[in-house]
């Protein structure tokens, strides 16, 4: 999966996260990994230097966090989620 899309699934899952207020502990930790994706979809960042290191990390713990196999081509979002151990609402 190319980095772009590791950051649209990252931007994803946090707007799911603070809207649901859920998974703080993965909001917390990746305090550097999700605002780097939000600002890599919005095109106002490039990622240079650890930055595509920053991002897999925070797509790896996603997929472990989710119990998503990080190695699928997911077709969107949605499918990603759809492969996930996610309940809205509720925090595992």
């Amino acid at each position: 999966m190319n980095t772009l899309t590791k950051c649209e699934f990252i931007e994803g899952f946090s707007k799911i996260c603070i809207e649901d207020k859920v998974h703080d502990d993965f909001v917390t930790y990746n305090d550097l990994g999700i605002p780097l994706a939000i600002a890599v979809v919005a095109e106002i960042a490039d990622l240079k230097g650890n930055g595509k290191e920053i991002i897999d990390e925070t797509f790896a713990l996603m997929c472990e966090l989710l119990e998503v196999d990080p190695n699928v081509e997911y077709a969107d979002f949605d499918d990603f989620m759809a492969g996930s151990n996610y309940e809205e609402g509720t925090e595992d």
